[in-house]
């Protein structure tokens, strides 16, 4: 009866604090000591647990996951005036209650935290970016919530202003544009102090110095100081670099053989930043990728870190040859490109051999040789002009000094020199038309050989394009074999770690299986020793006495009051003998023994025996004490 009433005791007690909530979604509305707290949301065994939205009386408000009653998991905390924390919110992971990991604090000026915390203190190890107005602040801060977080001045920060803004050198004003970077160190109001780095963001300028003392302040172009920075920085990683590919040249990448050079997919540059290379490396050697030089680019096989394959050459992105290279020169039949015209070509040691280049030499210098008769022949006819009109000028000045005498003859010798001249004329017109009759025979000629060459030309762009595209087509199967190659090792290496994980699971099931039946054996074994206690403390504490009822012996007698009982119901084994005579006894049980305060009446055994005496007079010993069979 006792233990019914103490569980509708505690029944009632955890309906009051539960609100009688079960598992699934309520909406519950606490009373007594948590009265005007309410909690919407999901429950797991009378117990807050997964998403829920929990409100306290000031007005603070929790969104977010629970578990076991805790806030656990990711969340939003958002605070009230009235809760006078100075903070507005916290929104990230919560772990036993407090915020862990990473997560994100607005404070009462508009200030916003992004971190890491432990607690409610901000991880000062680790990098916060703080959003304040027009400034993005990435650095290191300390604090604990709700007491006020600040920057830690000691370490250098990048600070970017979002906005333009001013600041003065030497007395001027300068403009400062948006999106410009500050690094250094800041004050406790975000301000720069102490030696620090202003870079514009438009590539301009550079300021150094001590932001306290402007005239410490340092000004230097971008575009020098920058390569000098970059410079400063490829020494740097030469000298880091994992390994090693060729003298004067920076490796990135983490693929290296067992001689620290570099093998496999990866990416130099020269120290001097003059020359590039990104691809595949073979013993510290290029083997396959893109080479860029200047506005120069060949994409393609090299050996010994020259080219030697198929490869294309490209200038300012166009392209100009695609072919053969035998240790760096060209070699073999390919395609150039004329002014963005594609068509065969033919190369012998890097210099071009093929008939259409040639034809187009002789070509060029059979137009440049015309061009020059045509000039010497226009210099010609303008000299015998000049001597024509030298001639009449003189013919004319003989007539007016001789009174016309002689004009007839002045006549005849123009005449003569004119018809001279003409016949001079004619000559070199008779020689030009044949010389341009020749010139358009040979250019026929030409014509026909260039039809002749551009067809063959473009058998060998469809030849080579065939190979090329088996070229490709051969690369491509080569991918995806290896691509299937990746594949089926990835599912070989998820599937033993799938079979670690499944014994992991098995061999953590029996682990808890074999504590279990541990706790088990543990739990049966403290059971039994203290049952075993227990009835050790009944046999000593059991007082057992004869008496005469109904005319017959009895023994009976009073059980210990030992709490807690753990044995609800009890044997009590004795032995009777008389004062005289210890050897004449009787044996005998008082089954399932409450008690007996006195008189005929409870828990009572009959002496079946007589021994000679009487049964007051009786010896009782308790011999042992069994629970119930």
């Amino acid at each position: 009866m006792k233990k019914i009433i103490y569980l509708t005791i505690l029944v009632f007690i955890l309906s009051l604090f539960t609100g009688c909530a079960k598992n699934g979604f309520h909406e519950v509305h606490y009373t007594g000591e948590y009265k005007g707290h309410s909690y919407k949301g999901n429950f797991y065994h009378n117990q807050r647990n997964g998403y829920g939205v929990y409100t306290w009386p000031s007005g603070q408000i929790y969104k977010g996951e629970w578990a076991s009653g805790q806030k656990w998991g990711h969340g939003k905390l958002i605070w009230t005036k009235k809760h006078g924390l100075g903070y507005s919110y916290y929104e990230g992971r919560f772990l036993h209650e407090k915020p862990y990991g990473k997560g994100t604090v607005l404070n009462k000026y508009g200030v916003l935290f992004k971190g890491y915390w432990n607690g409610w203190n901000i991880n000062s190890k680790k990098i916060t970016t703080v959003i304040f107005k027009d400034k993005i602040i990435k650095g290191y801060f300390k604090g604990e919530l709700p007491n006020e977080i600040y920057i830690i001045e000691s370490k250098k920060v990048e600070l970017e202003y979002l906005t333009k803004k001013h600041f003065y050198y030497k007395g001027k004003k300068i403009l400062i544009p948006a999106h410009s970077k500050y690094y250094g160190y800041l004050d406790y109001y975000f301000n720069p102090t102490k030696y620090g780095q202003l870079v514009f963001s438009d590539g301009k300028n550079i300021y150094e110095g001590d932001f306290k003392k402007p005239k410490t302040i340092i000004h230097k172009y971008t575009k020098k100081y920058q390569k000098e920075l970059e410079q400063k920085q490829r020494e740097k990683d030469y000298k880091n670099q994992k390994c090693t590919t060729y003298k004067n040249w920076i490796y990135f990448g983490d693929q290296c053989n067992s001689n620290n050079k570099a093998h496999g997919f990866g990416k130099a540059i020269s120290l001097d930043g003059t020359k590039s290379f990104e691809g595949e490396f073979e013993n510290g050697l290029f083997k396959k990728g893109t080479y860029i030089y200047g506005n120069k680019k060949y994409v393609g096989e090299l050996l010994n870190g020259r080219l030697d394959g198929y490869a294309e050459y490209y200038v300012n992105n166009k392209p100009v040859y695609k072919g053969n290279y035998k240790n760096g020169l060209k070699v073999g039949k390919g395609i150039c490109y004329v002014k963005g015209v594609e068509e065969a070509c033919e190369y012998k040691n890097n210099k071009r051999i093929d008939a259409t280049y040639i034809n187009r030499i002789k070509l060029k210098k059979l137009q440049e040789d015309l061009k020059k008769q045509q000039e010497q022949m226009k210099k010609e006819q303008e000299k015998l002009e000049e001597q024509r009109r030298r001639l009449q000028r003189q013919s004319y000045d003989d007539d007016d000094y001789s009174g016309g005498s002689s004009s007839s003859w002045g006549d005849q010798f123009v005449q003569s020199l004119k018809i001279a001249s003409d016949e001079i004329i004619a000559q070199k017109r008779a020689s030009l038309e044949q010389k341009k009759a020749n010139y358009a025979m040979l250019q026929r000629h030409r014509e026909q050989q260039r039809r002749e060459k551009e067809a063959k030309t473009q058998r060998l762009i469809y030849q080579q394009k065939q190979l090329q595209s088996q070229y490709q087509r051969k690369e491509a199967q080569a991918r995806q074999r290896l691509l299937l190659l990746e594949q089926q090792k990835r599912r070989l290496e998820e599937e033993n770690k799938r079979k670690l994980e499944l014994q992991r699971r098995q061999n953590l099931l029996k682990q808890q299986e074999l504590r279990r039946k541990q706790n088990l054996e543990q739990e049966k074994r403290d059971k039994q020793l203290a049952k075993q206690k227990y009835l050790d403390k009944v046999k000593n504490g059991t007082n057992l006495a004869g008496k005469r009822c109904y005319g017959s012996n009895y023994v009976g007698g009073q059980l210990p009051n030992i709490r807690p009982q753990v044995v609800s119901c009890i044997d009590v084994h004795y032995t009777v003998s008389c004062p005289n005579n210890s050897y004449n006894t009787y044996d005998g049980v008082l089954k399932n023994m409450v008690s007996n305060m006195g008189g005929c009446y409870g828990d009572i055994s009959e002496v079946k025996k007589d021994l000679g005496c009487k049964a007051e007079s009786f010896i009782v010993r308790v011999k042992d004490v069994t629970q119930c069979q």
